[in-house]
């Protein structure tokens, strides 16, 4: 899976059912793609934050977001 992604130039929404999983996946993700925008999204997020973070990610192309 990451190995894909890293080819992807356009914008990616990975989405996880438990937040544990998705907070390793992001961890991990970070680590591995310096050239990416990375983002994090929960539900214990505030609706600012999430609403700052969609906004960044729709700017541009490349982004990661795990939701």
């Amino acid at each position: 899976m990451f190995n894909y992604i890293k080819s992807l130039s356009s914008n990616t929404l990975i989405l996880f059912d438990r937040i544990e999983i998705g907070q390793n996946l992001f961890e991990y993700a970070k680590e591995l793609y310096d050239n990416k925008n990375v983002f994090y999204i929960d539900g214990s997020i505030d609706v600012k934050v999430r609403e700052e973070i969609r906004s960044s990610f729709e700017k541009s192309d490349g982004n990661l977001l795990f939701a």
